[in-house]
Formats: C-alpha cells, sequence, structure tokens
C-alpha cells in the first residue's frame, strides 16, 4: 500500500467521511438522551418499578414528580 494519498482520493476520503458524519448525526442521535429518559432506560434494564427507586430518590412524591417532568434529577441523586 502506498504511504500517500492523491489529491483526488484525499477529496474522495473527505467526502465519504462527511456522508458518514451526516448519516449518524440524522440517524443516530446520541447526546438526545435526557436525564428523564436515562432514568426510564435504567428502571426498565433493572426491570425497577417507582417504588424501588424511593430509597434512592428520597419519596415517592419525588419520583412522581420526576416521572411527571415536573421535577429534575439533583447532582446528588443522579450519583446514587
Amino acid at each position: 500500500m502506498r504511504p500517500y494519498l492523491t489529491a483526488e482520493e484525499d477529496a474522495l476520503l473527505e467526502l465519504v467521511l462527511k456522508l458518514i458524519e451526516d448519516f449518524e448525526e440524522k440517524h443516530y442521535q446520541l447526546n438526545s438522551s435526557t436525564p428523564h429518559s436515562r432514568l426510564f432506560h435504567f428502571m426498565e434494564v433493572r426491570s425497577l418499578e417507582q417504588g424501588d427507586l424511593v430509597e434512592i430518590l428520597g419519596s415517592s412524591e419525588i419520583i412522581t414528580k420526576f416521572i411527571n417532568g415536573e421535577l429534575k434529577l439533583t447532582k446528588e441523586q443522579a450519583k446514587d
């Protein structure tokens, strides 16, 4: 294999990389999750119910407010 690319090969490589980036941005939005969605994913993966989070988040009222979008998690709660 050659240790260098021709100008045409370099331009083609740049184009392919740009197309891949555009495709991934459109179809795989990695940064689109929220603390709210991550908590639901965590609960689903671990088969947890709302009541299982009382010890971590403090009370069933807090959990209900968070699930309804009325309250945000604190950094301390997220670390637990």
